[in-house]
């Protein structure tokens, strides 16, 4: 520890103080100082009477010794003084104030005085007796002094104990012997006692003292007391009730009496004795008290527990001991049993719960019941009775949707929160049982030994002494052992679970020095990176990955060598991480902590096995020492940068890895500042930093990337923190084998979290799990063939790879993909399986989709809070941070989807309370929106629902009445409120169309608003002939126009009728107009005129799914074939048709198949696109589709398709058999299973396509465990091929098979029907030898079947009509469906809602969409230099320069400092996690107070420390703005207008923004945290309620708290010009006022403008001149100083438009005399083309644009832009500039130029327009093209330059502008306010010329000043010094580096004003002078830390 002191010297430092520094010294562990001050003390001067004349002194001199002489004279002298006494009054009064002079100043006379009178008093009786009387009186009629007495005898009464035991004496005295006195007395101690309740109080506390503590009157007072009591019997009665009173109401009166009598009752046996006959007396005669006795007893049993358990005990040993006690207790209990409900119903309460405790009367009870049960008959059936009325019971209730509602949400209510206690794996309460020993341990020792060593206690919590009195995890599911049903199963089973615990699939806990790193961090410390390209999802920004994970070797030990060490361990610098340091977008950018990687890496180094071979270089720089920090840091990291590009070796040939540029959107940890200026506190010193540039780093350029499935070492260096000590891993030697797919499953989901949590490998493992199965297909595929290329099968064929590829060489191209889920291929087979099922089950009933509301589901979200282990209620969260949750937790959300969907498929939607009817069967695909979250699609099949005919409008009543009974679009009653909302949320279009909605140039293509209509129908496609010969007014097409027009208005219609009456129509003249109309068959739902937005859904269905469902009527095969099995499939078209692509390329080739098939799988590898939950889905193997039936498909034909056995069992087939038969080859299929059935029924005469449909094929471990309950049902086919079963718990299976044509190969076709649908054991039987063709056989065929003859064609058409309905109308769909239609319409029809947010989601993610880099010469690594460096230093341009900043920070005065403070304070609370209350803060002050100056200040500190807690480093926490586009310009920032979307006039009530663009807005701004709005005073009332409702909106906050619970910084002067159009908001308003009361104050007053501080000062006191005030001398003479009355080209301000237009065109008649006019081109809509046309004249009436009719102008004319055209480039409203050429148009029209070239007055304008365009007409010159605006409501368009004039401009126009020299005039001003803003434009006073001065001019607003004096002050906090006199100040802080923070301590204003300051830890040498600092007036004092030890 060192220190220094530094005190002042060398002058006085207060008036009246001399302070001198005696002593100063520290040591390491205290510092003292002693200080002495001397301070001067004057003396007390005496009083003295001053006499001006010595004669009259003299002769008074001379009297006073004859008066002490002569008594004669004294007497004389004193007789006449007592006559003028009496006489004289003056000289009475006089003399009286004399004595009272004397008697109060001169002690002595006092004294004297009182002497005399206590002498006389004494000594003459008659003095006395007048004292006495005078004094009564005085005291009887002065109350004054009356209480003045009262009070001095109390005084002294307290004060002297003489007084008052003299006093108390004579009172006694008097007492005793005057009888009228001691009455009154009493009287008056009565009266008192009674009135007084202090008195009162006070005498019953006197009296209980005297009783405790006075034993002779204590046993007088009992006596008393005793003889009264029996004496008076009225005072007897009293004390009893006195007493039961007490005893009711004193609580510790009743204790202390019952304590009393227990223990008379315990000691004194006679009193027991009394007691015990009285009460027994007492219960027999009294039932009420016997009643009350027993109640009492009752109660004290049910609520004291040591009572009870005593009570028992007793009747315990009663009952064991009387035999007749216990048979009249049974007797009695079964009595009441049976008579007596609630005693019945608490005996089985005590059964259960003790049945439930108590293994042992478990146990006891399970015995006796099954006894009974088998020997019991009646209990028997009574059992048997009530579990038959239970269970109809429930069914009962499950008919009931309410109950069926509230099941399903109690069920999902709980997520994943049962831990097995074998495989950790966290699971749901379906998916565990409670884990107990015992049922293992009867299983025998084998079993109990294998579950001890699997069954752990690891997250088993047992209550102990640290939990707290109510555990919080008390009924947790973690207080109970719970196991899996697989690992149950497996232990039973007595084999080792494969992932159990045991199997070494165990976790090492993560170390502290591993715990807290960052995901760059982690990655700066593995051995190898797992590349990828992530994307971040629009619409919540959960993650995403692109193409392949790719993985390369890193040096760990170079990546740790090249980070910069500074001294301090906590500082932070800016990595971006690359794969190629030639990439410009990066993988990874974040703070990183370099002592954090040290650290780690040091822990590896030691722990982890893959690290044994890092070395570190131990050098490293103290940076605090360096001479110049700041300057001098970029030097030190090149040299050690140099040091690393030295070490690598410049001969070593490495090839380039020609791998894309991979740029990823990753979080990013913030930074704080290392100024000494801020208050003292932790947050900023752990994340400080000192390196400002960012470091790119590119540690695995140059390394090849190596095989994620051979390198068995990989997983463990890809992820050190998941696996700290470098496994166990997959690849690790374990007793029991585990599959890949397993393994991942079981780390994801384990308890632990840490790989749930990684999205880095989830990604990872998803990949390699899908490489892992691509190359598994590949050998599977190319073990397909079929027997038309096998002749004779040898061991030699067998053992020689080119005849096998002979045999095996079937190529299915890119299908071999189809096991892999999720591929095209999969989903191609999906939907060959969904036509199998239209084609057998008919066209279902409905389509419906649900799509996940995962922010709105309290369930998933509280779920996910739970396992992150916080303590939040979710209303509270905003949006971002319900993203957030999800984001970071897709293991976790994507398992509660699946578990709601489950929940919701089988407990809600196939119920039994039928919400849409009996469910037949069902199918449903699982589908990932574009925002990573799931949505499944639906199709289902209903009973007995209604169909519609095809050419007849019969049934369409019915089928009208179902579809109205489960599909409805009116919004819900308000009453059902959870619906209304609901419906109202999700299922509601937006009544302003997106883009997605106009794509395609159509209203909005999804058809909204919807037609209303009174009733259901159902419209066919009309001929078109039939339209003929109809009027233009009563067409079809007019009318449905006419409905269109009227929706598309303001429809507020309470019925339909209503609605069709407004456009003379009816509901009949619609429906026929609407079917005229209809090309396709349709339904036209139920729905009045207020639903005309609403989408169809079901009541039941979204009460209980809560979120955005569709649900349709499937109407016919086309619709179900062409649209919605199109729409299910559609997400993997764009990849098959890739993948298409490439298997042609690949077959024109010469390639292999396996290559050819590896091919194939690569390209997939690269062009998938999957989500984070996706990626889950596939890894934990949930449902991606399922169908209520197993499609089986049956390869037919002559030769089909054959898998052959694996290679290894053919060769031992061939070696033990020798074989020759070729059948050998193939594995059984299906068809040979068939031809060996037994010959017998029910067998015999199956067709092959019911036999696979009604039966399975088991395995073989199937056949063994069922052979024990079922063998009768097993069928054991012929010829050892195996055993089936008819499928009895499901429904039949869907066959599937291959179709051929009858047209185009009838032989095949008429094969195909005989080999499916005719019953046969060969082949031949489906062709006899007589007949020459299958079609033969099949027409004129018969055959005998029994005693039967049947027709071939009968029966292969009665089976083929079992599988096969509305075949040929499928068929036709099919076609339609293959001829590549356009059917994004179609889809937008069925899914309105979904398909539209997957469409604004494609638009926003082309946005984020990054180019790859060129790569292009690093295809070839002979042509690429081997890296010669691993990191390069970028300079950081996004924030601003610390060197600025520090500049900035020091520059504050104490005014912005306590400001600047306050916000800093709020955002470290907020990075801490305090989660402070947003603030509102209205920062205000005059001209040159600084605050722009404050402003930048605030935005730079506030974006650094709010930027840690977002995750995107681009994110805005920080939004600056203003309201104007000047100001918002000079201060860097955006529009308020402009950053919030908000239009330019606003009107209330609060229009919300579109879906499409408020998705867009709160991408940009969901971690918004501050918002900070300059130039306030322009902002009125509606805007601010605008910038209200946006904020709102974008956080989408649970509450209504105030601006989305952003924090407002607004800052503004009200003094300066209101808004144009609105209230200000100082103003009252008749709305809604956000700004009243919300908004604190901070006002600025100390002037800190450098330049003319006195003209500063002086526009302050003009600013907030009132009316009737007088301006001072000094101001006026200051402001007629510029009256110059001098002409000059300085711009003029006026007050009005009229001076200002006059003013310019004088000047431009002036300077350019070949001015032009350029009339603006207005546009109106022409009805009947619908295109623009250009209108003769103008618009009569402009709204809402600034654009002119004519803008007059010329070449050297001055000119203003009057439009915001880019804020961020300067070409704001207000930016004035020159015009230097004028280009012609092209179109010779001379009227209308093509482009005005304007050189603006600021060079910053205009740069990037200028660095875009290359024909302009100068270097610095602008080109402003022409603008349009929409002007009119009609959709009128204007075309005009956005310029005017600008020699002059108007006060308005020039706020927020400043200028070195300015012309006011002052002649028309004519509002508060102006005046000031326009004298306040210019810089100084010499700058300013003022033209018609009047005083009268300038004035303010008197409504500012009360508006701001009601508003609340910002507490400030003050750290400065307290002002007193004899006072020393010290001040004591720790630098950290004196040298580089001594500027900070200069700055410090509260520092400087110290007398003595103490720095420590400040890095001085202890021999180096030169180091010491300078301070004026100050000494330096120096004790290094040399010199702090003794050694």
């Amino acid at each position: 520890m060192e220190s220094k002191c530094i005190g002042r010297c060398g002058k006085r430092t207060r008036k009246d103080k001399v302070a001198s520094l005696t002593h100063v010294s520290s040591t390491s562990s205290e510092h003292t100082c002693n200080i002495e001050v001397d301070d001067q003390s004057t003396s007390r001067n005496l009083r003295k009477r001053k006499l001006n004349d010595t004669e009259e002194y003299s002769k008074s001199k001379r009297e006073r010794q004859r008066y002490h002489s002569d008594s004669n004279f004294r007497q004389k002298k004193i007789e006449n003084i007592r006559t003028k006494y009496c006489e004289d009054s003056d000289y009475r009064q006089k003399k009286i104030e004399d004595i009272r002079t004397k008697y109060c100043e001169d002690s002595d006379y006092r004294q004297k005085k009182i002497e005399n009178i206590r002498t006389k008093y004494c000594e003459d009786s008659d003095y006395r007796q007048k004292k006495i009387e005078d004094i009564r009186t005085k005291y009887c009629e002065d109350s004054d002094y009356r209480q003045k007495k009262i009070e001095d005898i109390r005084t002294k009464y307290c004060e002297d104990s003489d007084y008052r035991q003299k006093k108390i004496e004579n009172i006694r005295t008097k007492y005793c012997e005057d009888s009228d006195y001691r009455q009154k007395k009493i009287e008056n101690i009565r009266t008192k006692y009674c009135e007084d309740s202090d008195y009162r109080q006070k005498k019953i506390e006197d009296i209980r003292t005297k009783y405790c503590e006075d034993s002779d009157y204590r046993q007088k007072k009992i006596e008393d007391i005793r003889t009264k009591y029996c004496e008076d019997s009225d005072y007897r009665q009293k004390k009893i009730e006195d007493i039961r009173t007490k005893y009711c109401e004193d609580s510790d009166y009743r204790q202390k009496k019952i304590e009393d009598i227990r223990t008379k009752y315990c000691e004194d046996s006679d009193y027991r004795q009394k007691k015990i006959e009285n009460i027994r007396t007492k219960y027999c005669e009294d039932s009420d008290y016997r009643q009350k006795k027993i109640e009492d007893i009752r109660k004290k049993y049910c609520e004291d527990s040591d009572f009870k358990e005593k009570k028992l005990e007793n009747l315990r040993d009663k009952y064991k001991s009387n035999i007749n006690l216990q048979q009249s207790k049974r007797e009695r209990s079964k009595d009441k049993y049976h008579g007596n409900p609630n005693f019945k119903e608490g005996v089985c309460e005590y059964s259960k719960n003790k049945y439930s405790k108590n293994p042992t009367f478990k146990a006891s009870v399970r015995e006796y019941s099954k006894k009974k049960y088998h020997d019991n008959e009646n209990f028997r059936m009574s059992i048997i009775q009530k579990r038959a009325e239970i269970s109809a019971k429930q069914k009962d209730r499950q008919k009931d949707i309410d109950f069926t509602i509230n099941q399903f949400h109690q069920e999902v209510s709980t997520g994943p929160e049962f831990v097995c206690s074998v495989c950790h794996r966290l699971l749901f309460r379906k998916q565990v049982i409670e884990c107990k020993r015992d049922c293992y341990k009867i299983r025998g020792q084998q079993i109990t030994d294998l579950a001890e060593r699997c069954i752990t206690e690891k997250y088993l919590h047992i209550c102990n002494t640290e939990c707290e009195n109510k555990c919080q995890l008390s009924g947790n599911p973690f207080c109970k052992l719970w196991i899996c049903y697989t690992c149950h199963r497996k232990i039973l089973g007595g084999k080792l679970p494969e992932e159990s615990i045991a199997n070494n699939m165990h976790l090492v806990d993560i170390p502290k020095e591993l715990k807290g790193l960052n995901s760059l961090e982690e990655h700066l410390i593995a051995r190898n990176i797992p590349f990828m390209k992530l994307l971040c999802l629009p619409r919540g920004k959960q993650k995403g990955c692109h193409g392949p994970v790719v993985t390369v070797p890193v040096n760990t030990a170079v990546v740790s060598n090249i980070l910069p060490r500074n001294e301090c361990d906590d500082h932070m610098i800016k990595i971006k991480l690359k794969r190629k340091l030639t990439y410009k977008g990066h993988y990874e950018y974040k703070y990183v902590s370099t002592d954090h990687v040290r650290h780690a890496l040091s822990y590896l180094v030691r722990h982890n096995k893959w690290y044994n071979d890092v070395e570190f270089n131990e050098q490293w720089i103290n940076s605090l020492n360096a001479d110049d920090e700041v300057e001098n840091c970029d030097d030190d990291f090149e040299m050690e940068e140099q040091d690393v590009t030295d070490k690598n070796e410049d001969d070593k040939v490495v090839q380039d890895d020609p791998e894309e540029d991979i740029t990823y959107i990753k979080e990013q940890s913030g930074l704080l500042s290392d100024t000494s200026l801020q208050p003292v506190d932790l947050g900023s010193e752990i994340i400080d930093q000192h390196f400002h540039d960012v470091l790119n780093v590119a540690p695995a350029e140059g390394n090849s990337p190596i095989r994620l499935l051979s390198d068995k070492s990989n997983e463990a260096k890809c992820f050190p923190v998941l696996y700290p000590i470098g496994g166990p891993t997959f690849h690790d030697e374990r007793p029991e084998k585990i599959t890949l797919s397993r393994y991942l499953n079981a780390r994801l989901l384990n308890a632990d979290g840490r790989f749930a949590q990684s999205t880095d490998f989830i990604f990872y493992a998803q990949y390699l799990s899908e490489l892992d199965q691509i190359v598994s297909n590949v050998s599977i595929a190319l073990r397909k063939g079929s027997e038309k290329n096998c002749l004779k099968v040898t061991a030699d064929m067998l053992t020689n790879s080119d005849s096998l590829k002979r045999i095996l060489n079937y190529d299915e191209g890119y299908k071999f993909l189809r096991p892999v889920r999720g591929t095209p291929p999969y989903w191609m087979s999906t939907q060959k399986d969904l036509f199998a099922l239209i084609r057998q089950l008919g066209i279902p009933t409905f389509f419906a989709s649900f799509s996940s509301a995962d922010l709105r589901w309290p369930e998933m979200l509280n779920t996910i809070i739970k396992q992150e282990g916080k303590q939040i209620n979710v209303d509270e969260l905003d949006w971002s941070e319900k993203c957030g949750l999800i984001r970071r937790n897709p293991v976790t959300a994507a398992r509660m989807f699946d578990h709601r969907w489950h929940c919701f498929l089988k407990d809600v939607i196939m119920s039994p309370a039928k919400p849409i009817g009996k469910i037949k069967d069902y199918f449903y695909r699982v589908e990932f929106q574009q925002r990573g979250s799931p949505h499944v699609h639906c199709l289902f099949w209903v009973e007995n629902a209604p169909k519609l005919n095809d050419h007849d409008a019969d049934n369409d009543a019915l089928v009208a009445d179902f579809i109205d009974t489960y599909i409805t679009c009116e919004t819900p009653p308000e009453n059902d409120t959870v619906l209304y909302e609901t419906v109202n949320s999700v299922q509601k279009h937006s009544t302003r169309h997106s883009k997605t909605c106009r794509k395609k140039n159509t209203v909005c293509r999804f058809n909204f608003p919807r037609p209303p209509s009174s009733r259901t129908f159902i419209t066919r496609e009309t001929n078109a002939d039939e339209l003929k010969g109809k009027g233009e007014d009563t067409t079809a097409s007019a009318i449905i126009k006419k409905v269109k027009t009227a929706l598309n208005s303001d429809v507020n219609f309470d019925s339909v009728d209503a609605f069709f009456s407004s456009i003379g129509i009816n509901q009949t003249m619609f429906e026929k107009a609407y079917n005229e109309c209809s090309k396709k068959k349709s339904i036209v739902l139920k729905r009045n005129p207020k639903d005309v937005w609403v989408n169809q859904y079901n009541r039941d269905l979204m009460r209980a799914w809560q979120g955005n469902m569709d649900i349709q009527y499937v109407t016919d095969a086309f619709s179900v074939v062409v649209y919605i099995l199109s729409y299910i499939t559609k997400a993997e078209q764009e990849m098959g048709l890739l993948l298409q692509r490439a298997q042609n390329e690949a077959m024109n080739g010469n390639l292999e198949v396996k290559e050819s098939l590896k091919q194939l799988g690569s390209i997939y590898l690269h062009n998938r696109e999957i989500s984070a939950q996706e990626a889950v889905y596939r890894l934990t193997g949930m449902h991606l589709k399922e169908c209520s039936r197993k499609v089986q498909f049956i390869p037919i034909g002559q030769n089909p398709v054959k898998m052959s056995l694996p290679l290894h069992i053919l060769q031992n087939k061939m070696e033990n058999d020798q074989s020759d038969d070729e059948s050998y080859l193939w594995m059984t299929s299906v068809t040979e299973r068939y031809k060996n059935r037994p010959e017998k029924e029910p067998l015999e005469n199956l067709c092959l396509a019911s036999f696979c449909s009604e039966y399975r094929v088991l395995t073989k471990s199937e056949v063994s465990s069922q052979k024990k309950n079922s063998e009768n049902q097993i069928i054991k086919l012929n010829n050892n091929n195996g055993h089936v079963k008819r499928r009895t718990r499901t429904e039949p299976a869907v066959v599937r098979y291959p179709r051929f044509s009858p047209t185009k190969d009838p032989e095949k076709y008429y094969h195909s029907l005989l080999q499916l649908f005719f019953p046969h054991y060969d082949d031949s039987d489906l062709k006899p030898s007589k007949y020459d063709t299958y079609e033969e056989f099949y027409n004129s065929g018969v055959i005998k079947m029994g005693s039967e003859v049947k027709q071939v064609k009968l029966i292969v058409d009665g089976n083929r009509a079992l599988f096969e309905k509305e075949s040929d109308k499928i068929d036709r769909a099919k076609q339609l469906l293959e001829q590549d239609i356009d059917l994004e319409d179609a889809w937008a029809q069925i899914c309105p809602e979904i398909e539209k947010q997957r469409d604004e989601c494609i638009e926003l993610m082309k946005d984020k969409l990054l180019l790859d880099e060129d790569d292009s010469q690093e295809l070839i690594p002979d042509l690429t230099a081997n890296p010669q460096t691993v990191c390069t230093i970028e300079t950081n341009h996004t924030t601003m320069p610390r060197e600025e900043a520090l500049h900035l920070l020091r520059s504050l005065n104490e005014e912005q400092s306590a400001v600047f403070y306050k916000v800093r304070k709020w955002c470290l609370q907020k990075l801490l996690g305090q989660n402070p209350e947003p603030f509102r803060l209205f920062l205000t002050g005059g001209a040159g107070t600084g605050k722009s100056h404050l402003i930048k200040a605030i935005q730079y500190e506030s974006c650094r420390l709010l930027s840690q807690l977002s995750e995107n480093p681009d994110d805005i926490t920080v939004l600056l703005t203003a309201s104007t586009g000047v100001a918002s310009f000079n201060i860097g920032g955006g529009t308020i207008h402009n950053k919030l979307s908000i239009g330019a006039n606003v009107r209330l009530p609060y229009q919300p923004l579109s879906d499409d663009k408020i998705n867009s807005l709160r991408t940009k701004l969901g971690t918004l945290q501050m918002l900070i709005i300059d130039e306030v005073s322009m902002v009125d009332h509606r805007l601010l309620s605008y910038i209200h409702g946006r904020l709102r909106q974008i956080k989408q906050t649970g509450d209504y708290s105030l601006f989305g619970k952003v924090s407002i910084l607004c800052v503004g002067d009200f003094y300066q010009l209101p808004p144009v159009k609105g209230t200000a908001l100082y103003a009252d308003t008749k709305g809604v006022n956000l700004w009243e009361n919300n908004f604190e104050l901070a006002e600025l007053t100390k002037v800190v403008r450098q330049q003319d501080s006195s003209f500063a000062e002086m526009l302050n006191r003009l600013r907030v001149r009132k009316k009737n005030e007088c301006l001072t001398t000094n101001d006026i003479g200051m402001l007629k100083k510029c009256e110059s009355g001098e002409k000059c080209n300085d711009i003029p301000i006026f007050a009005t438009n009229a001076e200002v237009d006059k003013y310019n065109i004088e000047r431009l008649h002036e300077c350019c005399p070949e001015a032009i006019s350029i009339n603006a081109q207005d546009y109106v809509k022409n009805s009947k083309t619908g295109r623009m046309e250009r209108k003769v004249g103008f618009h009569a009436k402009v709204f809402n644009s600034s654009l002119s009719k004519c803008v007059s102008l010329g070449i050297g004319a001055r000119v203003m832009l009057k439009k915001n055209i880019e804020v961020a480039d300067g070409l704001v409203n207000g930016a004035f500039g020159t015009v230097v050429h004028i280009s012609e148009s092209e179109n010779n029209d001379n009227d209308f130029p093509s482009a005005i070239h304007v050189e603006f007055d600021d060079p910053n304008v205009g740069k990037i327009q200028r660095s875009k365009t290359r024909h302009r007409f100068s270097q610095n010159s602008t080109v402003i093209e022409v603008q349009e605006d929409q002007v009119t409501n009609d959709g009128g368009i204007r075309r005009q330059f956005p310029l005017r004039l600008a020699w002059a401009c108007t006060v308005h126009k020039v706020q927020g502008l400043t200028v070195d020299r300015a012309v006011v005039s002052l002649k028309k001003i004519f509002t508060a306010g102006q005046a000031y803003v326009a004298l306040s434009r210019v810089r100084s006073l010499s700058g300013l010329i003022i033209e018609d001065f009047k005083e009268s001019a300038i004035f303010c607003n008197d409504k500012i000043e009360l508006a701001m004096k009601d508003m609340p002050k910002l507490s400030m906090e003050n750290d400065s010094f307290t002002e007193s006199l004899g006072r020393f100040k010290l001040a004591l802080l720790n630098v950290q580096s004196l040298k580089a923070h001594f500027q900070d301590v200069l700055a410090h204003t509260v520092l400087m004003d110290a007398d003595c300051i103490c720095l420590t830890e400040t890095w001085l040498n202890a021999d180096d002078k030169a180091q010491e600092p300078q301070i004026p007036e100050f000494v330096f004092k120096h004790n290094p830390r040399a010199k702090c030890y003794d050694n």
